[in-house]
């Protein structure tokens, strides 16, 4: 029994170590348009009319989802079209 306490501690010991390591803050950008500054958004969830998702992603990412966003939506629009649809 003391073993496995013993084990615990020592891996909780090296988890706190590493997760120091990894949020150790190195230069955060300070300007709001800077690709590297990060953006949180709260998101509605789908199928709920309270719960909400907050997700942060830096502006590079967001912008990156947005356009990938985008030329999906256009590329729905125009397989779509009367008349063109050559899915079928």
């Amino acid at each position: 029994m003391r073993k496995i306490i013993s084990f615990g501690m020592v891996g909780m010991f090296l988890a706190s170590a590493v997760s120091a390591e990894v949020s150790a803050p190195s230069e955060k950008p300070k300007d709001r348009r800077d690709p590297d500054y990060v953006r949180c958004r709260v998101l509605d969830v789908t199928g709920s009319l309270v719960k909400k998702d907050k997700v942060c992603k830096t502006n590079r990412e967001w912008e990156a989802l947005r356009t990938r966003n985008n030329s999906e939506a256009e590329r729905f629009i125009e397989q779509n079209r009367t008349g063109t649809n050559q899915g079928s």
